[in-house]
């Protein structure tokens, strides 16, 4: 996939813990080909010398930890906070609070 230097990659589910890691090269952007696009770099000659593409990857690594923070719901009449785990929680008459992932 073609991506600018702004682009978000997300690369792992919600929850994951462990390392995620991108490998990628450069793209020099001068050719027709525009970010979101892909391209096939498995052909002769596809990188390097001429070539809009980099024959050098790199490899981008970071180690991602998830959090466990809980939701909090501000209403007219305050603040109400829950926690993973425990008991759906009314908030006002109608809005009712609670963890979808419990629901499985």
């Amino acid at each position: 996939m073609l991506l600018q230097n702004t682009d978000n990659v997300r690369s792992k589910q919600c929850g994951y813990t462990g390392t995620s890691s991108l490998s990628f090269r450069a793209w020099d952007e001068s050719d027709l080909n525009s970010a979101g696009g892909t391209v096939n770099l498995t052909a002769d000659a596809s990188t390097g010398g001429i070539s809009h593409f980099s024959t050098a990857t790199a490899i981008a690594s970071t180690t991602v930890t998830p959090i466990d923070v809980a939701p909090l719901l501000s209403t007219s009449t305050g603040d109400s906070a829950w926690a993973a785990g425990e008991a759906a929680v009314a908030v006002d008459p109608q809005v009712n609070l609670s963890n979808p992932s419990d629901a499985a």
